[in-house]
């Protein structure tokens, strides 16, 4: 028979590793699978971090998929210095609003080099997995970012208390 605590079912063999006077460790460890979870939210161990941290970070990281999405959908970064760059109508010339780089939004090349035709590139064909290849190394470099803080914050679930 299995444990049902707060809506999570805990099997039978849990082995409590905290001492009853220290009210703050609520580590739950479970013989079977070998997991620590939190007595108090069902969740896995979060320590020193409270429930309602955790959760809220847990909600901002399912909000900021979509926001990473839109990111990689909708931004570039500039050729020459990298700043974030969101197009949001008009030509595809763009011009770096930190370094003044004048480039092409659709294949990210100096403008210079580019014909009058302001809503054409003509080097788009040629270079058609460029634009693909950028977009994709952002959300790699978001995503990193972003499993850089998430394992310090997991790192500091696992240390004991």
């Amino acid at each position: 028979m299995d444990l049902l605590i707060k809506g999570v079912v805990f099997p039978v063999k849990l082995r409590v590793v905290y001492a009853l006077e220290e009210p703050r460790a609520r580590r739950v460890h479970c013989e079977t699978c070998g997991t620590d979870f939190c007595f108090a939210c069902g969740m896995e161990y979060h320590a020193p971090t409270d429930c309602e941290t955790i959760k809220r970070w847990l909600q901002k990281c399912r909000d900021d998929s979509g926001t990473a999405t839109y990111m990689a959908a909708h931004t570039k970064d500039c050729p020459q210095c990298g700043v974030c760059i969101e197009k949001n109508g008009g030509c595809n010339h763009m011009q770096c609003s930190k370094c003044h780089y004048s480039f092409c939004w659709v294949c990210l090349g100096p403008w210079q080099t580019h014909s009058a035709q302001f809503y054409v590139c003509s080097k788009y064909m040629e270079n058609a997995d460029l634009a693909k290849e950028s977009a994709r190394n952002r959300a790699r470099e978001y995503l990193k970012r972003y499993f850089f803080y998430y394992e310090r914050v997991s790192t500091v679930g696992d240390l004991t208390y």
